[in-house]
């Protein structure tokens, strides 16, 4: 089983809009193949974070109903709609403005000022860095940091 691109990326501009329309942000979105169907699997959020379980299933319900209608997967096909949790990647400015003031762990994709990773509280998001108080300030540009996660105690 094999998906065209341009099937995917037609599902995944209408869950883009499906999920605008309800004021949440599309995390992440995967299509693949399982078992003789079809698993979109989508992780959406509020752009400030706290989204339930219950906004989750309204928009599967949405979402659900769209590929249906559509038939553009067939009769055989499963919808999972879930949060990111705590733990996730952040690698977007926006995945950054969730977690401001909260303590972080950021790996690098190359070092800076000597360092691959760094550990410390998000203090403020610029425009191209985030700064970090950990020993000191540090000014991090965004276009180095493969991925944070926030640090969960």
């Amino acid at each position: 089983m094999i998906l065209g691109k341009e099937i995917e990326e037609k599902i995944k501009e209408r869950v883009f809009k499906i999920l605008k329309k309800e004021n949440l942000d599309l995390v992440d979105f995967k299509i693949f193949p399982q078992g003789g169907s079809f698993v979109v699997k989508i992780t959406a959020d509020f752009p400030y974070g706290g989204v339930t379980l219950k906004d989750l299933s309204f928009v599967n319900k949405i979402i659900f109903s769209y590929l249906e209608e559509e038939n553009v997967l067939g009769e055989n096909f499963v919808v999972e709609v879930v949060s990111p949790g705590l733990d996730r990647k952040l690698k977007e400015k926006s995945d950054f403005l969730r977690v401001l003031g909260k303590y972080l762990k950021i790996w690098l994709k190359s070092p800076y000022e000597g360092k691959n990773y760094y550990e410390g509280i998000l203090e403020e998001i610029e425009e191209e860095n985030l700064i970090i108080k950990s020993e000191k300030i540090i000014s991090i540009p965004l276009s180095l940091i493969n991925f944070a996660k926030q640090k969960i105690e």
